[in-house]
């Protein structure tokens, strides 16, 4: 019953894997499969996630806080190929670092952003 759990990356571009049991595995998205960004990376209230996938594939986006508590899933469906936008409601959030996980069945990619006052 362990899970393991990695990740690569520099600044603010970064992506993580994971492996539970051997039938259950994530693995690191290849940037030309997923993308994500977020704008501002510093936000107050708001910030916009933007994402894009190339195939038909089910998109969990969630986001978490720096000790890894869950926060909120603003996206849990099935996407054609595109690109996509969310805006990410903060308020009512504390000011710190949290992380946004895009997660499909080609891989899984992290961003961090920041909530200030």
């Amino acid at each position: 019953n362990h899970y393991k759990m990695w990740y690569s990356g520099n600044n603010q571009e970064w992506a993580m894997g994971s492996a539970g049991l051997l039938t259950d595995i994530n693995v690191l998205a290849r940037q030309d499969q997923l993308s994500l960004s977020i704008s501002p990376s510093f936000f107050t209230d708001k910030a916009t996630i933007t994402y894009s996938v190339t195939d038909k594939t089910h998109v969990k986006l969630e986001v978490y806080n720096i000790n890894g508590q869950f926060v909120s899933t603003p996206v849990n469906e099935i996407h054609t190929p595109g690109s996509y936008e969310v805006l990410f409601n903060g308020n009512g959030l504390t000011p710190g670092t949290y992380c946004c996980v895009l997660a499909t069945q080609y891989g899984t990619i992290t961003k961090k952003f920041i909530k200030v006052d």
